[in-house]
């Protein structure tokens, strides 16, 4: 099965204005994606979630999580399961995750 898709993380967050020369929670993603597709290839997606947008309506676990404040933005799932929250972008940590999920996987 060539080019499967194995792991999936997805970062949902509020984008807002950049400030000050700082990226957001969008361009943040974007380099993970390239950083975790560079070295595990098609087996893994990165997906920006923008908070309230359609595809976060899809996830009412996250958003009630965020609601009832046990989830702080941004939330980092890995194969749907909450992996961080309120906390920077962990690309060591998520590479972790997706090689164990890999290594399981093959």
């Amino acid at each position: 099965m060539a080019g499967a898709v194995q792991a999936r993380v997805a970062v949902v967050a509020v984008s807002g204005g950049a400030c000050a020369g700082k990226p957001t929670w969008e361009t943040a993603t974007g380099l993970l994606r390239r950083h975790l597709q560079r070295r595990f290839g098609a087996a893994v997606t990165v997906e920006y979630v923008e908070l309230f947008s359609p595809r976060s309506l899809e996830m009412p676990d996250i958003l009630q999580g965020i609601g009832d404040e046990s989830l702080r933005l941004p939330v980092v799932l890995v194969n749907g399961e909450v992996l961080t929250s309120g906390t920077k972008l962990n690309e060591g940590l998520i590479a972790c995750r997706v090689a164990q999920l890999l290594q399981v996987a093959s």
